[in-house]
């Protein structure tokens, strides 16, 4: 194997585990919100960096090779 193969192994299992961690973390229930919250998380921010990253964990995996494709599957998946 040469060094963009191992280099594609790497980023396929980091695109793996970071698809399970936020399968695990956008499933996990919330808790009931309160009537005068001290903190209110930035959701969808934080939602579309998380896909964003995963998009691009895809990509640079090389398991599709066109770009659109990989940022359009990931944004089904979303």
């Amino acid at each position: 194997m040469n060094t963009r193969e191992v280099a594609r192994q790497h980023w396929r299992i980091v695109c793996l585990l970071w698809f399970i961690a936020l399968t695990i973390a956008t499933h996990l229930p919330q808790a009931t919100p309160s009537d005068d919250p001290v903190f209110v998380p930035p959701d969808k921010l934080l939602h579309f960096i998380s896909f964003g990253m995963l998009a691009f964990f895809f990509m640079c995996s090389g398991v599709v090779k066109n770009r659109w494709a990989c940022w359009l599957i990931v944004a089904l998946v979303a």
